[in-house]
């Protein structure tokens, strides 16, 4: 990075923030921006502090070439900050910011926030890299919150169009499981498509919500590697929507539990889906057909299964969960 492209570390005040964002000139939500998660509790507390002279951690933005501001780092810091000037919540005993004296409002308008600011020399494949880099090794983002700050890469790009567009494979998905929606809190829906499209690629080892396991693989995964893969990876959600549909036709009373907002959990469609990669039973339809008929029909055989559900998703796991399946419809 030559001298000119590095950042600078610049100061705000409360007042310019909140008018950039009120004015649209700060935009808080660029698409691999995580959504706002912080809890009703966390709001006041960083309020208190700016009351109290507790500095605050700097926040990042970068210019866009059209001059506009983007939140890179320090979105909940300041939706909070600019929430409480509007009267969105309030502090202790019901202190609100219009409640205050208009002396005190102006001396908390005026207090400085630190921002390191990246030049609009910078390209925007740099900042995702950057926002991806400063959150991957630690826990402030889930899972699909991190996949989603690789969202232009071709990987999340193609779920997102085979998901979540309008498309041939979406309305099949849908007759089965109802319409897949993109729900915000944690950006968990991303945990529950992109595996499968992953391990479809590269293998079972890659059915995980793992971040740092599927991260190397979403970054370098390339539009043309997918293009060639996709029929494959079509047909395979066939058979897996297959299976699943035959699985309500015998066991309706199955059908509500397995789904929220249209995507049923990746942890427990695993063992199906393993089936359909890798070469276990001849005929998995009639295979988990068989099963969750004994599952829904036997009580020890519930429970025994919920206990597997509860163990970890890795392979070999699954590859057990698959043979306990096996001893059920094999009558051993």
């Amino acid at each position: 990075m030559s001298e000119m492209s590095r950042p600078s570390y610049q100061v705000y005040t409360i007042r310019r923030l909140a008018e950039m964002v009120e004015s649209g000139h700060l935009d808080l939500n660029p698409d691999w921006q995580r959504g706002s998660v912080w809890t009703r509790d966390q709001r006041p507390r960083l309020i208190d502090s700016l009351d109290n002279g507790y500095p605050l951690p700097h926040i990042t933005l970068w210019t866009r070439p059209q001059g506009r501001f983007v939140m890179v780092d320090g979105k909940q810091r300041t939706e909070t900050i600019v929430g409480f000037v509007n009267d969105e919540f309030s502090v202790e005993r019901g202190d609100t910011f219009s409640t205050r004296s208009a002396t005190d409002q102006e001396a908390f308008l005026d207090l400085e926030i630190q921002a390191l600011v990246f030049p609009s020399r910078i390209d925007e494949d740099f900042i995702v890299e950057y926002f991806e880099r400063i959150n991957s090794d630690s826990k402030q983002l889930s899972n699909g919150e991190l996949i989603n700050s690789l969202c232009l890469k071709p990987l999340v790009i193609e779920v997102n169009a085979l998901f979540f567009d309008a498309s041939p494979f979406q309305a099949k998905w849908s007759h089965v499981f109802g319409v897949p929606l993109r729900e915000n809190k944690r950006m968990k829906y991303y945990e529950d498509t992109v595996p499968y499209l992953m391990s479809s690629l590269y293998g079972i080892t890659y059915l995980t919500k793992s971040y740092p396991v599927i991260a190397g693989k979403l970054k370098e995964t390339s539009e043309g590697h997918i293009s060639l893969h996709k029929t494959m990876f079509l047909n395979q959600m066939d058979t897996f929507l297959g299976i699943c549909e035959a699985i309500f036709a015998r066991c309706p009373q199955l059908k509500p539990g397995w789904t929220k907002a249209g995507l049923p959990p990746l942890r427990q469609m695993s063992p199906i889906w393993v089936t359909i990669l890798v070469d276990i039973v001849p005929d998995p339809t009639s295979f988990w057909t068989e099963f969750y008929s004994s599952l829904v029909n036997n009580e020890q055989i519930a429970n025994q299964w919920a206990l597997h559900m509860r163990k970890n998703g890795k392979p070999a796991q699954l590859y057990v969960e698959v043979e306990y399946a096996k001893t059920i419809v094999n009558g051993h």
